[in-house]
């Protein structure tokens, strides 16, 4: 059984604390991200605007629902060459138990926690009224709150 140097909170707080430095020193990782939502969901708000309750409207609805978790998707993939960026330091000091591998995913996912409510609030603002999707405050929180699981 492999032993650590530190406890895992311990680990925790120094891969958060270098996760946020990373994310300081490329603010315009976030920035292109944003930009590109938000020009793809306006793009869709275009397409898809003031859809009503009809059957077709229905279906209309379905495939705005398919582009925008395509559109989710695409914009996670950004996020590929950051990681493989990482992937050899993570590989090294796991090989050399200078963390645990639980700490890194759990700190990473943390940090990255406050972005992605950045973008999903982008994405529920522009297209939930602009594609007419109905049921007022109840329904734009669980229209957030889909778009910030699906991110």
């Amino acid at each position: 059984m492999p032993t650590f140097a530190n406890p895992f909170w311990n680990e925790m707080i120094v891969i958060a604390k270098r996760s946020m430095t990373n994310s300081r020193r490329m603010p315009e990782l976030f920035g292109i991200r944003l930009g590109a939502v938000v020009v793809t969901l306006f793009i869709l708000a275009t397409i898809f605007w003031h859809l009503d309750n009809s059957p077709k409207g229905v279906r209309e609805q379905i495939g705005f629902f398919a582009f925008a978790m395509s559109t989710n998707f695409y914009t996670c993939a950004e996020a590929i060459p950051v990681f493989l960026q990482e992937r050899y330091i993570f590989m090294r000091e796991t090989a050399y138990n200078a963390y645990r591998r639980s700490s890194y995913v759990l700190a990473h996912s943390i940090i990255s926690i406050p972005s992605l409510i950045v973008l999903s609030i982008s994405f529920a603002a522009i297209t939930f009224w602009t594609v007419g999707l109905a049921d007022g405050f109840h329904g734009l929180l669980f229209f957030f709150l889909t778009i910030f699981a699906s991110f």
